[in-house]
């Protein structure tokens, strides 16, 4: 719900990551700072936890923000950026077909019909 409004409306600026905040089970945001439209310069830190990509203090990367709220930014890693998304989607798919499975495929319904057939 965050990422659609910031790649539609969001503004992009160079940024350098200033540092890496660690968090529960070992997460990892990245902090930046970068300029805005007005020519301030403004340190926020990430929406999204790093993943799959992982940057590192001194990196400098693209970041889109929200102009109305610098504290809503993020990296701009082009198709990269869907990757929480993606994870999401791919693990529910996941559990969901593995639930279905689990149920249909049940140790007594074979028995079951076996017995109805006859």
């Amino acid at each position: 719900m965050q990422l659609a409004p910031l790649l539609n409306n969001g503004k992009h600026a160079e940024a350098a990551v200033i540092g890496i905040e660690q968090g529960f089970r070992n997460t990892k945001r990245a902090v930046y700072q970068f300029p805005v439209e007005t020519g301030k310069t403004v340190t926020s830190r990430d929406i999204f936890q790093m993943y799959i990509i992982r940057l590192h203090k001194g990196d400098h990367v693209t970041v889109i923000y929200d102009p109305s709220d610098t504290d809503n930014v993020t990296a701009d890693t082009g198709l990269w950026i869907w990757q929480g998304p993606v994870i999401f989607f791919f693990g529910f798919a996941f559990l969901l077909t593995t639930g279905i499975l689990i149920f249909h495929f049940k140790p007594g319904r074979a028995q079951n019909r076996t017995r109805d057939d006859r």
